[in-house]
């Protein structure tokens, strides 16, 4: 090879030769190939087959890092072939040698690898140095460690000595206290001692004391007195209401010393109950305007002792129930009947049954001197109904007392003028109730009522069985009305009947009805057991029990065999009698022939009308007076007064009615009666079929009348005569079938 492109090549192989030494460091296997081949160019003795060997590796190895380093690997791959091209040729080699070692080249590259060692070396040098610093760290740290340990072990004597040093001040300190509190609970159990000996010796005493004393009630409004007097108000205290507890120390003819809301003092020995006395008043009351009527003591006295002399019950059973004070047609009547110069009047009132329904009239009179009751008489009265009236007339040494109810019927009763009360002294009177907590006959009645209206037949029937057992009779008459609709059990005529009987037995009247009912439509919608006569018996015997429903029924089972109790009245059979016409009059008008000429006794003027001003409703007009009158006669006139003339024009009789017409707004039915009877005649009146009034008139028979006309004023109309005095049911089937 020429020497001039040999030493060509020497410069590129020694430039190329310092850039690869400078960038192959980061690759391990390239560097170790590249020295090898340094090294090699300073030996005589290596193979050429090594050398090739080497740089064919050093060329793979620039293959492989060409994607990293593109330049490095163009640098590796020229001075593989460079040092290939050089080392192929022995003499080219020694040549290339002596260039290197003329220019020094070999000597900087063993510089540059001396460099390199010392570099390693130094670097070796502070990792060891590093090492023996990290050791003397370690050694010191453990050091510290160790004197830190003594010190805390130290530190741990000390605590616990001052710590065993607290803990015996707080020990000592807790004893202090735990006596302390010993004392303290001491001084707390002689305190308690003290305060409930107090208590027990300012208190209980006195509250035992006063428990053991009797309470008593006010039934009325009385005042608390300083002293036992009442002339003037100087010794009130205060005003006690109905009901206020009263602790009675003492109790006398006239006074009771009391102590009430703290404060002791005397009222009215006369005007307080017993406990028991005044839960069996404050029970009877079915409402509050009951109380509000009965408002004087005498009266819920003689109230209190009806209930005694009966064995009654109140809150349960049989109460007074009433319309506001001063309403008429009330449950509650006062009125004079035995003695008219008596300071007091007879005390009247109807008590209800929750239970049935049924009333009961009771009549009380009162002594004007103690203003105790005086117990009259007692009777059963109309459902539904109310006191309209009550008037009394002396016959013999006996009392004639008629009683008029709101819906018309009436009722009268003999009553000896001596009847009357023994043992008058009805205050604190032993009474007893039955404070068993078993359900009474009543209760379990009650609930199979209740289970009843849910339709629970089975839970019903069960009620009515434990009623029946004890021998409540609307339990029995339950039983067999259920056994004949088949409630809850089968049904069985027979069953039915031998329930409502047994209930019959017992008093009961609603089984009157259903037994009548039975009989009288049969069971099985057949002609099982259907008898009409029994039908009625049973309707009749309810009635008279006061059932309402069996009323009506005998009525109308009875309607075409009785005139008294038919729905349909026959007009008598005279031209202008009984239905005279049904159609209103514009003008007033004569009719001929009158049906009362000539004849006596009793007469019906029935009539209906929606005019209710001042004029005459009907005259009897004689031809040879004109504008004179006979009887009869009846006049609207002002201030509600409903006039009656009952006589001829030689012995006028008036028998005036009080009432007030102008609160009769619309149609209304119109009648009037005059019948003798035993001692007097007597006229009634009646609004709507329902029994207004009854007034005695002094004379026992009246002439005939002999007017041939009678007037009927405008306004009137569907007018009915009879020639006798009709029914209480009479007139309400007429008002019925002609409305």
């Amino acid at each position: 090879m020429d020497k001039t492109i040999l030493q060509l090549k020497a410069h590129k192989w020694h430039d190329t030769a310092s850039y690869i030494q400078a960038n192959i460091k980061s690759y391990e296997g390239e560097a170790l190939a590249f020295n090898e081949l340094l090294q090699a160019t300073q030996s005589q003795s290596i193979k050429k087959s090594w050398l090739e060997e080497k740089c064919k590796v050093l060329s793979d190895l620039g293959g492989q890092i060409a994607s990293n380093q593109p330049e490095l690997a163009e640098c590796l791959n020229n001075f593989s072939a460079i040092s290939e091209e050089i080392f192929s040729d022995s003499e080219d080699f020694d040549d290339f040698k002596k260039i290197l070692k003329k220019n020094g080249w070999l000597t900087e590259i063993e510089a540059q690898k001396r460099k390199e060692r010392e570099e390693e070396e130094l670097l070796e040098k502070q990792r060891k140095q590093a090492e023996r610093r990290r050791q003397e760290e370690e050694k010191r740290k453990e050091q510290e460690k160790q004197q830190r340990k003594k010190q805390q072990q130290y530190d741990e004597y000390t605590w616990s000595a001052e710590q065993w040093m607290e803990q015996e001040l707080k020990k000592r300190e807790r004893e202090k206290q735990r006596k302390k509190k010993k004392q303290n609970w001491i001084w707390a159990i002689i305190l308690w001692f003290v305060i409930m000996g107090g208590v027990y010796l300012f208190w209980y005493k006195p509250y035992s004391e006063e428990s053991k004393t009797p309470r008593y009630y006010t039934f009325t409004n009385l005042n608390l007195r300083s002293t036992e007097t009442s002339e003037d108000d100087h010794n009130l205290i205060s005003m006690l209401t109905y009901g206020t507890e009263l602790i009675t120390y003492s109790i006398n003819d006239e006074w009771a010393k009391v102590k009430v809301n703290g404060k002791i003092g005397f009222v009215s020995a006369n005007l307080i109950l017993s406990s028991n006395d005044f839960h069996l008043l404050n029970g009877i009351w079915g409402n509050p305007e009951a109380k509000n009527c009965v408002e004087t003591a005498k009266c819920r006295l003689a109230l209190l002792d009806y209930y005694k002399r009966s064995s009654m019950q109140s809150g349960s059973e049989w109460q007074l129930y009433a319309n506001a004070p001063q309403e008429k047609n009330n449950n509650v009547f006062f009125t004079r009947l035995f003695d008219k110069n008596s300071q007091f009047t007879d005390f009247a009132f109807l008590l209800k049954n929750n239970r049935t329904g049924l009333q009961k009239f009771v009549l009380y009179s009162f002594d004007d001197e103690t203003e105790k009751p005086i117990y009259r008489c007692d009777m059963d009265a109309p459902k539904d109904a109310s006191i309209n009236n009550i008037t009394g007339f002396l016959v013999s040494s006996d009392l004639q007392m008629t009683v008029y109810y709101s819906n018309g019927l009436k009722k009268t009763v003999s009553i000896p003028t001596s009847h009357s009360i023994q043992n008058n002294n009805i205050i604190n009177k032993h009474y007893t109730t039955n404070n068993s907590t078993e359900l009474t006959g009543l209760e379990l009645n009650l609930q199979g009522n209740k289970a009843l209206e849910k339709k629970d037949y089975k839970t019903a029937l069960q009620y009515y069985k434990e009623a029946a057992d004890k021998g409540y009779d609307e339990a029995f008459a339950n039983l067999g009305w259920m056994s004949f609709k088949g409630y809850g059990t089968p049904k069985d005529g027979t069953i039915a009947i031998s329930y409502l009987k047994d209930a019959i037995e017992l008093g009961n009247a609603n089984a009157c009805y259903y037994l009548g009912f039975l009989y009288e439509h049969g069971v099985y919608e057949s002609q099982l057991f259907k008898d009409k006569k029994l039908a009625i018996y049973y309707y009749k015997l309810g009635a008279e029990r006061g059932q309402k429903n069996a009323k009506d029924a005998y009525l109308r089972l009875t309607a075409d065999t009785s005139s008294t109790t038919s729905t349909t009245l026959k007009p008598i059979s005279l031209p202008a009698s009984g239905l005279v016409f049904n159609k209103k009059l514009n003008k007033r008008s004569l009719i001929v022939n009158n049906p009362f000429r000539q004849k006596g006794g009793s007469y019906t003027i029935a009539f209906w009308t929606d005019d209710f001003s001042s004029r005459t409703v009907l005259q009897a007009i004689h031809p040879n007076h004109v504008g004179g009158w006979e009887f009869p006669k009846i006049t609207f006139q002002p201030n509600g007064i409903f006039l009656l003339g009952t006589e001829d024009r030689s012995s006028v009789s008036y028998t005036i009615f009080t009432y007030d017409m102008a609160q009769l707004a619309g149609r209304h039915f119109i009648c009037v009666i005059c019948q003798p009877n035993v001692y007097q005649k007597e006229k009634l009146l009646y609004i709507d079929g329902k029994f207004i009034s009854s007034l005695p008139n002094p004379q026992v028979s009246h002439s005939q009348s002999s007017c041939p006309t009678i007037q009927i004023g405008k306004g009137i109309e569907s007018i009915f005569f009879y020639i006798k005095a009709l029914s209480d049911n009479d007139v309400y089937n007429l008002y019925k079938a002609s409305r």
